[in-house]
C-alpha cells in the first residue's frame, strides 16, 4: 500500500497483501455493489446471504467495501445467486431494482424534509428489521 492510502499494485488500499486474489479496485468495487443488487432483487436478507457461507456480520462489511471478498466466498455467493463469478465482476445494473415505482419513492423521498425521512426510516426498519 502507498504512503497516500492510494492502490498501489491494482489492488485496493485496504486489502491485505497475503489475501490470494486476483481482484483489481474495479472488480473489487463491482461485487459489492453487485451483492447488494443482486440480494436485494432475490429478496434475500443478509443472514440469508450469509447462511452456510459465513457470519452476516462478515457479509456485511463485504458489502460494504469495508473487505474484499475471498475467493471462496464470492465462488460460494455466485453459487447461491445462480450467477458466474464474471457477472458479479462486471459492472453492475442497477436497472433490476430501479424500476419505475422505486424511481418515484426516490423522488419523493428527496422531496420530504429530514424529520419526515428520519421518520420513515424508522417505520421501514420496524417493517423489514427481520429481513435486512
Amino acid at each position: 500500500m502507498s504512503i497516500d492510502g492510494k492502490i498501489k499494485n491494482n489492488k485496493p488500499a485496504n486489502m491485505p497483501e497475503s489475501m490470494p486474489t486476483n481482484m483489481n479496485a474495479g472488480n473489487a468495487e463491482n461485487i459489492r455493489e453487485n451483492l447488494w443488487l443482486y440480494r436485494v432483487y432475490n429478496g434475500l436478507s443478509r443472514y440469508e446471504m450469509a447462511d452456510g457461507i459465513t457470519k452476516p456480520g462478515q457479509y456485511r462489511s463485504y458489502e460494504y467495501g469495508f473487505q474484499p471478498v475471498p475467493d471462496k466466498h464470492l465462488a460460494a455467493f455466485a453459487d447461491k445467486l445462480g450467477v458466474s463469478i464474471d457477472a458479479l465482476a462486471a459492472p453492475p445494473d442497477y436497472s433490476a431494482v430501479l424500476n419505475w415505482q422505486m424511481r418515484k419513492m426516490m423522488e419523493y423521498y428527496r422531496n420530504i424534509n429530514d424529520n419526515h425521512r428520519y421518520l420513515i426510516k424508522n417505520l421501514m426498519r420496524s417493517i423489514g428489521k427481520d429481513r435486512v
